[in-house]
C-alpha cells in the first residue's frame, strides 16, 4: 500500500522550477494551429510539429530531456526498508541533456511526422545518453521532453525551462491516456503533482491519473490501491496464480472483464491490496483471462507492458471498473426507424443506405429546449415525428434524434451508435454527429458550465475515435455549408432558422479545444 502526501502540493510545484522563459516554443498537433502550451497529449501517428520564433542573428539547437527511468526513485521508503512506506522527501528525478542534431539551425522541427510512429534512434542516430537503453524507454509511444537552445551573443537561452512535453498516447481512450505514462519514472509514494505533470507516477497514480485526463477532471486526491478498491465497484473476483485462475474458474474477455479495467491485487499473507494495473488485451485471443494476457502497470518500476500472470499479479485479484463519463442509454431503433431513415436519405440526400451509416466529418452542438433529460430522452426514443414538430413534418417520418445528450449535470448519455444516422441538421446529417444539450427552455440560452465541459471532453473523445472529423459547430451555423460538398439537401425549400447553442456556449467550448484545429466554416 503507497502512502500519500498531498499536503506538499505547494512545496511540489514551487520546487517545479519557473514559468516559460521568452521566446516560447509553441507546438502544433496534426492539422491544428500552433498553440502556446507546456503540454501536448498526440495519438501514435499524428503529426507533431515544435517551433520558437526565430530570434535575428541567433542560433538554435533542440534538446531532448531524457528522464531517468533506470532507477526506482521513491518519496516514501519502499516496503522491504526499514521503517516502510514512512514519507523521506520529495525524489530529485535526474534528466540526461541529449542533443538532437538533425534540428540543429531549424526554427521549426518536426520529431513525430504523420501517419508513422518513429523508429529508436531516428533523431540522433545514436543516444548517448544510457538511459535510452533501457528496457523502459519506448521511442515511439509515451513522455518525451525537448527544449529549445538559442545562442545569441555567446548567451545561450534554454526554452522552456523545464522542456515542452509530447505525451505521445499508444490509442484513444483511457489505455491511450495511461500510456502516455511510459518513460516516465516510477516514483514509489508519488503525490499528485509528479503525476499530473507526468514526472513520476507508482501503481495507484498512474491509473488515476491517466483516468483523470481522460475524463477532463483534473486529479486533486490521492488514492493508494486499498482506497481503489473500497471505492470502485468489482466486476470481478478470483485468486491468480501463475497458472492462471484457481479453481478453474473461467473469467471471460466481454462478460467478466474488458480493457481498461483495473486489476487490483492482495499478495499472499498481505491485510491490504497493494499493486494495481490496467487490462489492456486478450493476447491470445481465446476469450478467457489467461497468464499470457497483456496488462500496463507501474511501481516501483516505470510504467511497462506485462503479463497477466507476471509475479506482481499473483495473489487475491479484484477487478476494478471506474464508472465511464458516457452512459449508454439507446433510444428505439427498431425497423420503423430504420426503414424511415433509408427513406430519408434516400428522399434528401438522393442515396441508397439501408444501413444508415455515416463517416463523421463534423460535430454539431445543440439544445434541446426543454430543461429535463427525462423528457428530452423520450422525445427522441420516438421512432416516428410526432405530430407538433409541423415545422419540419414535410421533411420526412423518422423522428428527430442525436448521438449524445448531456445533462445540465454535464452527465453525457449515448443515445445511438456513431457512425448512424441521426436527424438532426439538415442537409448536413450524412457528415454529421450531433451532440444535445439539455437546455434552451424558451430559446433561451440556459446551459451549464457542466455541459461546456462535458461537450468539449466529448469533442476531444469522438477527434480522437474519428479522425475525419474536421469541424465543429453550433446548430445555428449549419447553413454556412450550403453549397459545399458536404451539404446534401436536395429539397431547397427545407430549411429552418435556428439560435442553439448560441455564440456564447460555442466561444467556450471552442477555446477548450482549440488545439484540434477544428473548423466552424468551410
Amino acid at each position: 500500500m503507497t502512502p500519500k502526501a498531498s499536503g506538499l502540493l505547494l512545496c511540489f510545484a514551487l520546487a517545479a522550477g519557473p514559468a516559460f522563459a521568452a521566446p516560447a516554443v509553441e507546438v502544433a498537433v496534426g492539422d491544428g494551429p500552433f498553440v502556446r502550451t507546456d503540454a501536448a497529449a498526440p495519438l501514435a501517428g499524428q503529426r507533431v510539429r515544435l517551433r520558437v520564433a526565430p530570434v535575428p542573428g541567433a542560433r538554435v539547437r533542440w534538446v531532448q530531456l531524457v528522464r531517468d527511468v533506470t532507477k526506482m526513485y521513491k518519496n516514501a521508503n519502499f516496503p522491504w526498508d526499514p521503517d516502510p512506506y514512512q514519507w523521506v522527501g520529495l525524489a530529485e528525478i535526474r534528466a540526461d541533456r541529449e542533443p538532437l542534431p538533425r534540428f540543429d539551425g531549424l526554427w521549426e522541427v518536426e520529431p513525430f511526422p504523420a501517419g508513422r510512429r518513429v523508429k529508436p534512434r531516428e533523431w540522433t542516430g545514436r543516444y548517448s545518453s544510457r538511459i535510452a537503453e533501457s528496457e523502459y524507454y519506448h521511442p515511439d509511444a509515451g513522455s518525451f521532453w525537448f527544449q529549445a537552445e538559442v545562442e545569441t551573443d555567446g548567451r545561450v537561452e534554454r526554452v522552456p525551462a523545464q522542456g515542452v512535453r509530447v505525451s505521445v498516447r499508444d490509442g484513444p481512450g483511457f489505455l491511450g491516456w495511461l500510456s502516455s505514462y511510459l518513460n516516465v519514472p516510477g516514483v514509489f509514494g508519488s503525490i499528485t503533482a509528479q503525476a499530473n505533470g507526468h514526472l513520476g507516477v507508482d501503481c495507484a497514480d498512474a491509473v488515476t491519473a491517466a483516468w483523470a485526463k481522460y475524463t477532463g477532471r483534473p486529479l486533486t486526491e490521492n488514492l493508494n490501491v486499498a482506497a481503489l478498491v473500497s471505492r470502485l465497484p468489482h466486476a470481478a473476483e478470483f485468486d491468480w496464480g501463475e497458472g492462471g485462475v484457481a479453481g478453474g474458474r473461467g473469467i471471460r474477455w466481454g462478460t467478466d472483464v474488458r480493457p481498461g479495467d483495473f486489476l487490483a491485487v492482495r499478495y499472499p499473507g498481505a491485510r491490504s491490496f497493494q499493486h494495481v494495473g490496467a487490462l489492456v488485451s486478450d493476447a491470445d485471443g481465446d476469450g478467457r483471462l489467461t497468464p499470457g494476457d497483456r496488462v500496463l502497470h507501474a511501481g516501483p518500476l516505470p510504467l511497462a507492458y506485462d503479463r497477466a500472470g507476471s509475479a506482481p499479479f499473483q495473489g487475491h485479484v479484484v477487478v476494478l471498473r471506474p464508472e465511464s463519463p458516457i452512459v449508454e442509454r439507446p433510444i428505439s431503433f427498431g425497423a420503423q426507424r430504420v426503414q424511415a431513415t433509408a427513406g430519408y436519405i434516400k428522399a434528401h440526400y438522393g442515396e441508397d443506405r439501408p444501413d444508415g451509416r455515416i463517416r463523421p466529418r463534423m460535430i454539431v452542438l445543440h439544445w434541446t429546449g426543454s430543461d429535463s433529460i427525462e423528457a428530452d430522452f423520450q422525445t427522441f426514443d420516438r421512432e416516428v415525428l410526432p405530430r407538433e414538430r409541423a415545422d419540419i413534418a414535410g421533411g420526412g417520418d423518422v423522428n428527430v434524434s442525436a448521438h449524445f445528450l448531456v445533462g445540465k449535470d454535464g452527465r453525457i448519455l449515448r443515445l445511438m451508435p456513431e457512425d448512424r444516422m441521426a436527424r438532426h441538421v439538415i442537409g448536413l446529417n450524412l457528415e454529421a454527429i450531433g451532440i444535445e444539450n439539455v437546455g434552451g427552455t424558451g430559446d433561451r440560452p440556459t446551459l451549464t458550465q457542466a455541459q461546456i465541459g462535458a461537450d468539449a471532453w466529448l469533442v476531444r473523445e469522438l477527434k480522437d475515435r474519428f479522425p475525419g472529423i474536421q469541424y465543429l459547430i453550433g446548430h445555428h451555423e449549419y447553413r454556412r455549408f450550403e453549397g459545399t460538398p458536404l451539404w446534401k439537401e436536395s429539397d431547397s425549400s427545407y430549411r429552418t432558422v435556428k439560435s442553439d447553442p448560441g455564440d456564447k456556449f460555442m466561444a467556450a467550448v471552442r477555446s477548450r479545444v482549440a488545439d484540434l484545429g477544428l473548423k466552424d466554416s468551410p
